[in-house]
């Protein structure tokens, strides 16, 4: 009866985890698309920075660690996501700078569809990194 209760539990638990993440993933794209890229650059320099000192700390630490394997795999998931977080900000930027250029400002429609071309290069990638990493 155990058994059944801890495999009942797992499963539940992954359906919620993944309910919480498209959840999120909803959010976030929703304030990507609707906020200036200004607010964001601030707060994603300063992600990068944490994670790229990360990542150098973690190659810095392999070298003086029994098991090596572990700090470098730490390390190149960190440096991952410092380029991953620069993608990010550089698509920020030219979503912005297409937006509010002047002959694009004339077609309300094709302002619309940049932000939501964005928004689904924003989820493809998200959707293809989870995967891939697992």
């Amino acid at each position: 009866m155990g058994s059944d209760f801890l495999k009942l539990f797992a499963l539940a638990s992954g359906w919620i985890a993944t309910l919480l993440i498209c959840i999120c993933t909803i959010i976030y794209i929703q304030h990507a698309i609707s906020r200036p890229a200004t607010n964001a650059f601030p707060m994603g320099l300063s992600a990068f920075g944490v994670t790229a000192a990360l990542s150098g700390i973690s190659f810095s630490m392999a070298r003086a660690c029994e098991n090596p394997a572990t700090a470098k795999y730490a390390g190149e998931k960190f440096l991952h996501s410092s380029i991953l977080l620069s993608q990010t900000l550089l698509a920020l930027y030219i979503r912005d700078t297409v937006v509010e250029s002047d002959c694009i400002k004339t077609w309300p429609n094709l302002v619309l569809t940049v932000s939501g071309l964005y928004a689904f290069r924003h989820v493809v990638g998200c959707s293809t990194r989870q995967r891939g990493s697992a």
